[in-house]
């Protein structure tokens, strides 16, 4: 009896799992990020099938092409893709990874998404549904995030959060230096932290040094006393020691007091 029922489980979960392959859209249809044209790029690499728990080709399926189930492993030149399900284009070198998908890459950082695309050749990838990357330094989420290993950037247009420990930016786009750890955000741009708000139309802040950069029209609002508040279209802001450095059309506003200058 005991066996039946093992059989009979297993079976059924054959099943759900092929029900949910057949459903998923295996055409190759690259997003045009994919092609877009690359300096500096490497000879491609394949990108090597470490394990899965069932691989499988069908003629009928995937035109032919591999598709992997259950704790999926895939390496790229020290990366890591891992996820539920993954349908792997051998020729074109591609990946398209679907359930409880993780990025990790070469430098430590963490992607995690409901479905990630990656292109072994040009070393891209697209991250979709509850995207958040993480790093030392802060967490990113968003619905959207394309990721492109050679300048090691990532960038987001759909609008999202970035969290550093101290200071939440939102924003509708923002492109992430990994490297040099530099956020440059426009749109309408909110950081706030405990004591500040900023709001501004393009920023750069450098995580390392926790210092914003502000281009355009930027005002700081003191939460405690939101009459008291800095307008500027040109300086910069060190957030940890709370100095302001205003050089562009800047008016300071204090206790019903107006300051104005250009530096």
């Amino acid at each position: 009896m005991t066996k039946k029922l093992f059989i009979s489980f297993f079976l059924l979960s054959t099943l759900f799992v092929f029900g949910q392959i057949t459903s998923i859209n295996g055409n190759l249809e690259k997003d045009p990020f994919f092609e877009q044209k690359q300096e500096g790029k490497d000879e491609p690499v394949k990108v090597r099938i470490i394990h899965a728990d069932l691989t499988q080709k069908r003629q009928d399926l995937f035109d032919g092409n591999t598709f992997m189930t259950g704790n999926v492993h895939l390496e790229h030149k020290g990366s890591t893709l891992k996820a539920d399900t993954v349908i792997f284009y051998s020729e074109a070198n591609f990946a398209k990874a679907i359930g409880n998908t993780q990025l990790q890459t070469s430098d430590g950082n963490l992607i995690t998404a409901g479905e990630i695309q990656y292109d072994g050749n040009s070393q891209r990838g697209i991250a979709r549904k509850n995207v958040v990357l993480t790093d030392p330094k802060q967490t990113i989420k968003t619905d959207i995030l394309y990721y492109d290993r050679i300048p090691n950037t990532a960038y987001f247009n759909t609008g999202g959060t970035i969290y550093n420990g101290s200071n939440t930016i939102r924003t509708k786009t923002a492109t992430y230096n990994i490297t040099s750890r530099v956020v440059d955000v426009t749109g309408n741009v909110n950081i706030d932290n405990s004591q500040y708000q900023v709001q501004g139309t393009k920023i750069k802040q450098n995580q390392n040094t926790n210092t914003a950069e502000f281009y355009g029209p930027t005002t700081i609002i003191n939460k405690s006393n939101p009459s008291n508040s800095v307008y500027t279209e040109k300086g910069h802001y060190k957030m940890n020691s709370k100095e302001v450095y205003l050089s562009k059309n800047s008016r300071i506003y204090y206790n019903g007091k107006t300051l104005k200058g250009d530096a």
